[in-house]
Order: structure tokens, then sequence, then C-alpha cells
């Protein structure tokens, strides 16, 4: 079998191919993209089962589905238990990358479970959802901090961003700048409220066929946002 450890980057990456007595190859460097993997397996010996693998890492799902493609075998490692790359005294791109290699051959690599393509982009999705909440949060953090700073007393209310509350601060009146600022943060709040609430309808369109929803919908407490997130 062959076995070929990748070190992948964004622009670049390091390859080595080992065989399965421990000899490498071929070692070097291709630039990060769909031809450099096409020559790669190309170069491999016709008909030899192969396997890859690479770290997981921010950029990881385009190599992996190339490889996917072109039947190269790929594997993803969880680069927090790669300790023989961690504890290198001398860290290069082809240390890691031979290090993966042999890991790979002799079926020690640590690996993280690697979802479908599907499966995938419906958490992107997800990730959006939570990213834009936690925005809202900010901003509502924002829009607390600066009618505090101007001693105003907001009324009684759960929710200064409830209907009742929105009113007083829509009708709110601050000295300038903070005036100005108000309503600026409260345009962007109400804007950011707006894609949370489109990207809830793409998420529940993105898993209305998903056989799982409705039984996880029957328990208490699970709405249509957190099923999809289980």
């Amino acid at each position: 079998m062959i076995h070929i450890g990748i070190d992948y980057h964004k622009r670049s990456s390091h390859f080595v191919v080992m065989n399965d007595a421990g000899e490498i190859r071929w070692d070097g460097d291709m630039p990060s993209c769909r031809e450099s993997f096409e020559t790669l397996k190309a170069s491999l010996p016709p008909g030899e089962p192969v396997q890859s693998a690479l770290e997981a890492g921010p950029n990881w799902g385009v190599p992996f589905d190339i490889l996917e493609e072109l039947a190269l075998g790929p594997k993803l490692s969880n680069p927090l238990k790669m300790k023989l790359i961690g504890e290198s005294f001398i860290k290069t791109d082809k240390i890691d990358a031979t290090a993966i290699a042999l890991m790979l051959r002799a079926d020690m690599l640590p690996l993280v479970h690697v979802r479908s393509m599907e499966v995938r982009a419906q958490k992107n999705l997800l990730r959006q959802r939570s990213w834009l909440v936690g925005l809202q949060t900010a901003f509502k953090n924002r829009i607390h901090a600066l009618v505090d700073r101007n001693h105003v007393k907001p009324p009684e209310t759960t929710d200064l961003f409830g209907s009742r509350g929105r009113a007083w601060l829509n009708a709110l009146s601050l000295p300038d700048p903070d005036d100005n600022l108000l309503k600026s943060d409260l345009q962007l709040l109400d804007a950011l409220r707006g894609h949370i609430r489109e990207t809830a309808k793409w998420i529940e369109e993105a898993l209305q066929e998903n056989p799982y929803i409705p039984i996880l919908e029957s328990l208490p407490g699970v709405g249509k946002l957190l099923a999809a997130l289980i």
C-alpha cells in the first residue's frame, strides 16, 4: 500500500509518499490545488491501494473532498493528539508530512470523524446562525452600555429589547453623539435579527427531509433549531 502524508497549507503543501517498507517514493512541495493532487495520483503505481492523511484545520474540507473524489483514501488526523509532531524539536512542513505518513503506515494516526459533505454544509448554516446571535448579543450589550453611561433609567421590563423596551429605546433622545450612535446600533440590531430569521429558515429547509427531526421535536423543550443542532 501507498501512504501519503500531507502538510496542507492554503497556497502550498508538502507531500510525502511512502510505501509499506517505509521507503519514501516522493517528497516535495506542490501548489494546494486540484491539479497537484491529480498529478500526484498519476505518479503512483497503477492498481496499488492508496491511503492519505492530513491534519484537521480551518481549510481541511477542500483537500479532503478532492482526495476522496480521486479515490486516494483520505483520513483526517487530530492535530491535538499528534504528539510526534507537536513535540518535535525541529518543526518543518517536511517533518510534519513525514510524521503523518509514518503514523498512517503504522496505523497509529489519531483520527477525526469526518461527516458527509451534506452534514458539513448543514453545520455551516448552524455556525452562521450562532455567529449572528453572538453579534446580536454584542450589540445589545453595547446599547445597554450606551444607555447606562448617559445615566438614563430604562423602564421596568425583563427585556429591554422586547416590544415595550424597544418602543422606549426608539423614543429615547440622548445628547450627541450618543443619540446618533443609539439609532445606528438599533438599525444594525434590526438588520441582524432579519439575518437570523433568514438563516433559521435556511436551516429548516435544509433539514426538512431529515427523518430524525420530528422525533427530536417530540421531546420536551426541543424545538426546530435545537433539533437541528442535535
